[in-house]
């Protein structure tokens, strides 16, 4: 990664001359970044590169999009559990399964947002707000953005999520904040904070069946109507 960074930053990018002056801290930080997880040992400090690697790799490529040659849309998605008092952290993955990266497999398909990043040459907004310049210095059209509900496969056989508690406490949910959204077995669940996902893993049939029958409840009423 650290030498595809270098070999990007010696191109010209003909519509804005100072886009590397701008962009500096974002390469400098991804590069850097790269190199120390080579030899890095402990998974706390592994976590946090990682993390400062992903987040300066998005502000990049919302600005100069992802090169059409690579063939999968790469999208961003937001960990609320990693630095939670800090407000979560991301990570960019391929578009497909959620492969939370930061606490394996105990929260491998917890996220709460995630967005399509542009491909270049029809690019998007940056993460200022301004129009960002694609790689071959033309204005690329807005990005797609992908809200949770729009993202994530649906809880259950219809497109309403049955329940506005947690499956775990029975809390409402937005009560804590955004509620925590895990994909589990092709279903969407949620979640008011992240400590209940541990306890839903420890007996998910039992969760899986109470928003089952809310399922069911729902479906009845709105058949009554």
């Amino acid at each position: 990664m650290a030498a595809a960074l270098d070999t990007l930053v010696t191109l010209t990018i003909p519509a804005d001359e100072h886009f590397w002056h701008t962009y500096g801290d974002d390469v400098a930080t991804a590069r850097a970044g790269a190199l120390k997880l080579i030899d890095v040992t402990d998974i706390a400090d592994a976590r946090l590169e990682f993390a400062e690697v992903s987040t300066s790799l998005e502000s990049l490529l919302m600005a100069t999009g992802v090169p059409p040659s690579f063939e999968h849309e790469v999208q961003v998605l937001h960990c609320p559990m990693y630095r939670e008092g800090q407000g979560g952290t991301i990570w960019l993955q391929p578009a497909g399964d959620v492969r939370n990266p930061y606490y394996g497999s105990t929260m491998l398909e917890c996220f709460d947002e995630r967005k399509a990043l542009p491909v270049t040459g029809k690019a998007s907004l940056d993460t200022h707000g301004k129009e960002s310049i694609s790689m071959d210095g033309h204005q690329p059209a807005p990005m797609e953005m992908e809200s949770e509900a729009m993202q994530a496969p649906a809880a259950t056989n219809g497109d309403i999520y049955p329940i506005d508690f947690c499956l775990v406490s029975g809390g409402k949910l937005g009560s804590m904040g955004a509620p925590v959204t895990i994909e589990y077995q092709g279903r969407t669940l949620k979640f008011c904070c992240a400590q209940c996902i541990s306890s839903f893993h420890e007996d998910p049939e039992l969760y899986l069946k109470k928003l089952d029958e809310a399922a069911r409840n729902l479906g009845n009423v709105q058949g009554g109507q």
